[in-house]
């Protein structure tokens, strides 16, 4: 399932508070501030400055904040203003871009969002609508591309996804479609590719992936087939080569995980691999053969490192290298041959790191 695209603004931004970087005197203004130095609390309109030229003005009742707050930047832009009722924010709280634009518009009820929440870019274009209700989503929510197209749509009911939800590309063409039920996902989801071709289709089944799902490529031929089980893949998966029906990998899953013998395809149908697996992990021998047929590298994996004797062929079958692996690091004596078969070059490792004399050259038939 493509991921939902969520809609979050740093907390901050909208709960605006006074921070230790504040400081009670304007830099180059004469501004008057309630005095801290008897340490009551404070009451009316108090104007602070931060460490950036900020400036912030806030009315305050008994030590807490009710009434107007006010920011500007230190140009004297308008960046946010909204209202506190006992040190909660209430109606509505408007931001601004240091150009001037709007950027952002939403309201509180008895504390919690509350009706239409708005989000603009800098040159004016929506970003979002998000309906509230008593501080959940209730209702459509859509956001938009840069240049204006609808991006997604999801209804939600008390703050969970429940019913259609679609996405768009920014040609306008849709790329997912999913129905939602209390927030989990049901039925059928389907994708498109940009060019209307479809992507990818599967089903759910108590909110998780269940039963075949496929996945096409641009041209619409079958690029993925495979099954899952409660969210999990399970049974044979296969993956064909792009524009023709040809296997590229194949093997099977159990609970999601890679298990027995997996086996890959070069583009000319030729096998490139074939390699073990047990509960995810490579276990046992590993082979690769180039294109024309020929093997040319060979070796041992335990517990998904590479452990134990590790061979390497150049393309006419002559030996290349051969060595030991320990847990994914070369060690011992490691023997390399140059592809003219006339010099045999050894080199010696220590867990990993090669030990000096780091080689020792000879001629082939010494």
């Amino acid at each position: 399932m493509l991921p939902i695209k969520c809609f979050t603004i740093i907390s901050c931004l909208f709960l605006p508070l006074l921070t230790s970087c504040v400081s009670t005197s304007p830099p180059s203004q004469n501004i008057q501030t309630n005095s801290e130095q008897n340490y009551s609390p404070r009451n009316g309109i108090v104007v602070q400055w931060n460490d950036d030229g900020q400036k912030e003005q806030t009315t305050y009742v008994n030590g807490v904040r009710n009434g107007l707050w006010t920011q500007w930047d230190k140009n004297g832009q308008k960046l946010a203003e909204g209202t506190y009722q006992s040190n909660q924010p209430e109606g509505e709280w408007t931001y601004w871009y240091k150009s001037g634009q709007k950027r952002s518009v939403i309201y509180y009820k008895n504390f919690k969002r509350d009706g239409v929440w708005r989000d603009w870019t800098e040159d004016g274009q929506l970003n979002w609508i998000i309906h509230y209700q008593d501080g959940k989503r209730q209702g459509v929510s859509t956001s938009w591309h840069q240049n204006g197209q609808k991006y997604q749509e999801t209804f939600y009911h008390d703050d969970k996804p429940d019913g259609i939800s679609s996405r768009w590309y920014e040609n306008g063409q849709k790329l997912s479609e999913i129905t939602y039920q209390q927030g989990e996902p049901i039925g059928i989801e389907r994708e498109w590719h940009q060019n209307g071709q479809q992507a990818a289709e599967g089903g759910y089944l108590k909110g998780k992936k269940d039963g075949e799902w496929l996945r096409w490529d641009f041209n619409g031929q079958i690029s993925q087939s495979g099954h899952y089980k409660r969210g999990q893949q399970e049974g044979m998966w296969i993956d064909y080569w792009s524009g023709r029906h040809l296997e590229r990998l194949s093997g099977i899953y159990r609970k999601g995980k890679r298990e027995g013998v997996w086996l890959a395809w070069h583009q000319n149908g030729r096998l490139s691999e074939k390699m073990i697996y047990q509960q995810g992990q490579l276990n046992g021998l590993w082979e690769y053969w180039n294109s024309h047929g020929t093997k040319t590298e060979e070796g041992e994996y335990l517990n998904g490192s590479k452990h134990g004797l590790w061979k390497r062929w150049y393309a006419d079958g002559s030996p290349r290298s051969e060595g030991y692996m320990e847990q994914g690091s070369p060690t011992g004596t490691w023997t390399d041959w140059t592809e003219d078969k006339t010099q045999k070059i050894q080199r010696f490792f220590d867990r990993g790191r090669q030990m000096i004399p780091k080689n020792v050259i000879s001629l082939v038939g010494e």
